[in-house]
């Protein structure tokens, strides 16, 4: 037993696996009260994008980190949690493929981000805002040295806040 708990983030769904960790069954129960079902991982039909994962057993954590670490990318989201994607896949690889796209420069472009995952997409656009989240403690820091606006998270009007420093309003 790795002492690990996952939600597999799909296309159609978020999949999770058994919780045991009221953290688990909290983030579940908030997802039920918003009226968002999440399946058990053994219904998965297609393939996964993202992995989110909580540890409970902070020396398992860092042997698995090392063990995905060598064919993924592991974002620390502050123990107990974190994130595990495919390498060179990024919020930033998204936003080139975007501008290319539609022929767009990156000084054309505003990125709004709350978490660590964000960081890739933080260092490639300049116009950037970051939203308050309580979750993010540990990264918070190196968040705020990031981004060119710091706001109040979604839920207290954080995205207007980004979106009137901007003046996109």
């Amino acid at each position: 037993d790795a002492g690990i708990e996952a939600f597999f983030e799909g296309n159609e769904a978020i999949y999770r696996t058994n919780f045991h960790s009221k953290r688990m069954l909290d983030i579940v129960k908030l997802h039920d009260q918003n009226g968002v079902y999440m399946p058990h991982v053994s219904e998965l039909k297609d393939d996964f994008v993202k992995m989110f994962v909580c540890h409970n057993d902070s020396e398992k954590a860092k042997q698995f980190e090392q063990f995905m670490s060598k064919h993924f990318h592991y974002i620390d989201r502050g123990y107990p949690f974190a994130e595990i994607i495919l390498k060179d896949v990024s919020k930033a690889t998204a936003i080139r493929f975007i501008c290319e796209h539609l022929s767009l420069s990156l000084e054309d472009c505003y990125v709004f981000g709350d978490s660590s995952n964000d960081m890739p997409m933080f260092e490639l656009v300049k116009n950037s805002a970051l939203l308050s989240n309580p979750i993010e403690k540990g990264h918070r820091t190196t968040l705020e040295s990031m981004v060119m606006h710091v706001c109040n998270d979604a839920d207290h009007d954080g995205l207007l806040e980004a979106f009137a420093k901007f003046k996109l309003l």
